[in-house]
């Protein structure tokens, strides 16, 4: 089964909608000013982006904006806070090589702490 995750973006000034194109095959069409944050800006603004966050977010640089999938996912009516949980879940297991590093780093450290017994 695909994740829910963002695979794509297209901005269309015309109809001042962003696209975001899930793994899964669905469209989400929002307007302009909600990836904004209602600062009025150019469809050249809106072309420096970057997918971040392994495809659960979309940030836009020159605006200084984030959109965050399970957030508009949880706007949706009918979706249900199981699915935008399970969402964050997937994305919280996601491994990347700053991941690893980071758990190499914190072994040569010795790890986690124990946890303190009463």
């Amino acid at each position: 089964m695909a994740k829910q995750v963002i695979v794509g973006i297209r901005v269309c000034p015309e109809l001042d909608r962003i696209f975001l194109e899930l793994a899964t095959g669905l469209e989400l069409a929002l307007p302009i000013r909600c990836a904004t944050g209602g600062v009025v800006t150019t469809a050249v603004d809106l072309a420096d982006f970057a997918i971040v966050n392994n495809g659960l977010a979309v940030r836009f640089n020159r605006v200084g904006t984030e959109l965050h999938l399970p957030e508009l996912l949880a706007a949706l009516p009918g979706f249900s806070s199981w699915a935008v949980a399970e969402i964050g879940r997937v994305g919280g297991r996601a491994t990347s090589a700053a991941k690893t590093a980071a758990a190499h780093q914190n072994g040569k450290l010795g790890g986690r702490p124990r946890k303190a017994t009463p």
